[in-house]
């Protein structure tokens, strides 16, 4: 799709509304620019404009950015990390060229490492974007609020997009790089030696090297193979309506030490994903083919950001290392050629696939609707009891965004979360006490443990929430 000049080492990539990709680059990787220098780094925008499968336009949104990492096309610009802050890239006489910048969190830390800083950054729909903090730094950062969010290493956290606020979601991996939500609303992160894939759980605590749990013990894994690797970047979960029949319940995942992209079965023992392992997804003899970014365009083609690069890793050889290339870079695109129907339009509607599709885009209305104008605290609730499990489920998501409204609406909420941690899908009890977790009262509590008493001992992502949920 592209390469260099067009574009040299790519970090992250993401597509903004009008389907245009936006890809952090870097040859400052792996020692930032020095003080006094001007970094030679930039976000780029580039575009296929006739359809040909390769990037015929290529615009340099921001150039003088520091080992750029992290990416989000965001109002009139992009949220992008570029050391040692998390900036609004912002471009306001619509040129497609940054001509303002404002900083909406930091200064991180990046004293012990550069390779695995702020990546994934992706919009929950909730007024929050989610973020991957990677391996070795100590950050301590602290929203207009004045909250402070201390991340020793592997972490994910969220922000509000102007930086007033800043929260910890999860605690532990080592080096979380990429991340994907499921049909479900669950995030997953990708990582390197403690697992490849994590299903990730507000306040759970997950194997660091040697950090030692929170009481509770670390949530049981979802994969109990590792690929082979130490180093898995970039995740992408195929939804079971997906266009591509043979990735329908799949998560693809790149493996930048044996130069392939891995693929995982999901399948879900009540709230709990289960990855099994299948062959590979695509394999490559070129050695430095390293796949550090996956990203599934508008388009519905899998895009995979290629470092590139004869050195494997950041700690396999000194970073001062002369085969450490700086110039090139890959940008592929991996393109569906079977001939079953992709569009909402082709299916019957007597299709179990057209059901899921519509689902899939009142989810996605549901959130734009939230994050835009706000949703009624009578339309959360019937939607929370009348509609699909899916959609139910993402309208219970958002109550924990709702409850600072006034009293009797905030207990109706409330209520409407009782009822549903007594629900028979597994999905929305997870929901339900997550969010009483950390909005309920002392009297939830024989509640959440009278229903813990009856979560199977396989359905282990619940039953963590639940004890969570009881100590918040």
């Amino acid at each position: 799709f592209a390469s260099e000049p067009m574009i040299a080492k790519p970090m992250n990539m993401a597509f903004d509304k009008r389907g245009r990709m936006w890809v952090t680059q870097t040859v400052e990787y792996p020692y930032p620019a020095e003080e006094g220098r001007e970094p030679r780094d930039a976000v780029m925008i580039l575009e296929d404009t006739d359809g040909d499968g390769h990037a015929d336009r290529s615009t340099p949104f921001a150039k003088g950015l520091n080992i750029p990492i992290g990416l989000l096309p965001y109002g009139d610009g992009c949220i992008c990390f570029s050391i040692p802050n998390l900036l609004y890239l912002r471009d306001t006489d619509g040129d497609d060229i940054c001509d303002r910048r404002e900083i909406i969190l930091g200064p991180f830390d990046t004293t012990r490492d550069t390779h695995g800083m702020i990546n994934a950054l992706r919009d929950g729909g909730d007024g929050w974007i989610y973020a991957c903090h990677g391996f070795n730094n100590q950050s301590q950062v602290s929203g207009s609020d004045g909250h402070v969010v201390t991340m020793n290493s592997g972490n994910t956290f969220r922000f509000r997009p102007d930086g007033s606020r800043i929260e910890q979601v999860t605690h532990g991996q080592v080096n979380p790089f990429g991340m994907a939500t499921d049909e479900w609303g669950y995030r997953y992160s990708a990582d390197c030696h403690s697992k490849p894939i994590t299903q990730l759980i507000s306040g759970a605590c997950y194997p660091s090297f040697g950090r030692p749990h929170d009481g509770l013990g670390f949530l049981a894994p979802m994969l109990d193979h590792l690929h082979g690797s130490t180093a898995i970047c970039g995740l992408v979960s195929y939804p079971s309506d997906s266009v591509i029949p043979v990735l329908r319940g799949n998560m693809l995942s790149g493996n930048v030490m044996t130069s392939r992209i891995n693929r995982n079965r999901v399948e879900y023992r009540g709230a709990t994903a289960k990855g099994y392992e299948l062959p590979d997804f695509m394999t490559s003899d070129d050695p430095w083919f390293r796949p550090v970014d996956l990203q599934v365009g508008p388009d519905s083609h899998l895009y995979i950001a290629d470092f590139y690069n004869k050195i494997i890793g950041h700690y396999e050889v000194p970073l001062t290392h002369p085969d450490r290339d700086r110039e090139s870079g890959r940008i592929w695109q991996v393109r569906y050629t079977g001939v079953n129907s992709i569009h909402n339009n082709d299916l019957s509607k007597n299709d179990e696939r057209y059901e899921k599709s519509v689902v899939s885009e009142r989810i996605d209305r549901l959130h734009q609707e939230f994050t835009e104008g706000g949703i009624s605290t009578e339309q959360l609730i019937s939607t929370i009891q009348n509609g699909s499990a899916q959609l139910a489920v993402a309208a219970l998501r958002l109550t924990r965004e709702s409850m600072k409204r006034s009293g009797a609406e905030k207990a109706s909420l409330i209520q409407t979360l009782r009822e549903q941690v007594h629900s028979g899908n597994a999905h929305a009890v997870q929901a339900a006490s997550e969010i009483l977790g950390h909005h309920g009262s002392t009297t939830d509590i024989p509640v959440l443990l009278q229903r813990l008493a009856h979560v199977p001992e396989s359905d282990q992502v619940l039953r963590q929430t639940m004890r969570i949920a009881k100590i918040g």
